[in-house]
């Protein structure tokens, strides 16, 4: 992965299900490329490490990863919380 400084150009929102990602997130990947510039995954949920991993073999910029327990899909509220987090750095 590129080295990005923490900021890009288009953040696509990573879908995590069962603790794997979903295919759907390849083709946002590959649509923010079309965009242009720089492209990152966040990733939310409580266990999110084999999805990053499958995110970064999909060639983003950056891999970003918001991890707690509270992130198990039971509150949408608090994806909501640790998106806007990912999205204020």
């Amino acid at each position: 992965m590129r080295q990005v400084n923490g900021v890009v150009d288009v953040l696509v929102l990573g879908e995590v299900v069962g603790g794997e990602l979903d295919p759907v997130t390849g083709e946002l990947i590959a649509a923010g490329r079309v965009l242009g510039g720089s492209v990152g995954v966040a990733l939310l949920g409580d266990d999110v490490d084999d999805a990053a991993r499958g995110a970064a073999a999909l060639g983003p910029d950056a891999v970003l990863m918001a991890t707690h327990p509270a992130l198990d899909d039971s509150s949408i509220d608090a994806y909501v919380a640790a998106f806007e987090q990912v999205c204020r750095q």
